[in-house]
């Protein structure tokens, strides 16, 4: 049986942390996580997508201001698209151990 300075359960943001941490100073150091994916709510559907999705629609606001320049844009929002542009940068998290 291997045994452990610290063992962290769940790999949320803060329990990435707290692991990373541990190791780097040296501690055998195991993170014990249910989900298949490392990174919590807040990396997954909670602060960085909704951080995303603020982006997006500053760059909706920016282009309808775009009127004060004389120009005229005009469309529809995609949201299939946005929620794709959003998962690409949120859900690339890869930990190699």
């Amino acid at each position: 049986m291997k045994k452990y300075d610290v063992i962290v359960v769940g790999g949320g943001s803060g329990g990435l942390t707290v692991a990373s941490g541990a190791a780097s100073l040296g501690a055998r150091t195991a993170l014990v996580e249910k989900e298949t994916h490392l990174g919590g709510d807040c990396l997954h559907v909670g602060c960085v997508p909704s951080k995303a999705f603020i982006e997006a629609a500053n760059e909706v606001h920016r282009s309808n201001r775009s009127e004060i320049f004389g120009l005229n844009v005009n469309g529809k929002v995609n949201m299939k698209k946005i929620k794709h542009w959003v998962k690409r940068f949120c859900c690339k998290v890869e930990f190699i151990v």
